[in-house]
């Protein structure tokens, strides 16, 4: 898995690719923890280029909501494809963490525009 980040106004955008598993742990974990230095009070997870996505992964994707979350700082996630969208909706996720088509769409629902 490879994260990269970006900044869009005053959101940070984390794009994932590969697969994201266990090894999310350190480097999601990274990319949060300089997201967090940064004070950014939104975050971006754009999925996009994320090939699958399998338990453990989910497991370090709803760690990361949680504990962003207790910090106030949201997450997003943006684009994911459809096997990895299946995985998420069995997991009943979307109805926890706000799933968007796009980043412009995660900007405009939240007035971050």
């Amino acid at each position: 898995m490879l994260v990269t980040a970006k900044r869009v106004k005053d959101v940070q955008v984390l794009h994932v690719s590969g697969h994201f598993d266990q090894s999310a742990q350190v480097d999601l974990g990274i990319a949060i923890f300089e997201t967090e230095l940064a004070r950014y009070q939104h975050i971006i997870l754009d999925l996009s280029q994320t090939t699958s996505l399998d338990s453990a992964g989910l497991g370090e994707l709803l760690r990361t909501f949680y504990h962003l979350e207790k910090r106030g700082i949201q997450l997003s996630l943006v684009n994911p494809r459809l096997d990895v969208l299946e995985v998420l909706t069995q997991a009943s996720l979307p109805s926890t963490l706000p799933i968007y088509k796009s980043e412009e769409e995660v900007l405009a629902v939240n007035h971050l525009i």
